[in-house]
């Protein structure tokens, strides 16, 4: 119980053998907090350590970066996707008259 917090795919199958065993409902409560509680500090250091290695190395920028030139790069596709398609429909309009 305590690793199906951490692991999405085991929480089901662990709530499910909690019931088909009869566990207590406090006894459960009881184990379902404290795994909560001991794995909100452990994800929030993880975090913490990530996002601190990074930044002396101007990675995090470099991600911002990334996605202002993804935001772009987006928008010039579909912009000329458009275009595209305009100028093909023009032609296919003007072989069938």
């Amino acid at each position: 119980m305590f690793l199906s917090k951490f692991a999405y795919a085991a929480s089901f199958p662990v709530i499910f053998s909690v019931g088909w065993t009869n566990m207590e409902f406090k006894k459960f409560f009881r184990n379902s907090l404290l795994s909560i509680l001991t794995w909100i500090p452990v994800l929030f250091g993880l975090a913490y350590g990530v996002a601190s290695g990074l930044s002396p190395l101007r990675a995090v920028t470099l991600f911002h970066d990334f996605e202002l030139t993804f935001f772009v790069g987006l928008v010039l596709f579909i912009f000329l996707d458009y275009l595209i398609a305009k100028a093909i429909g023009c032609v296919f309009e003007k072989k069938k008259i």
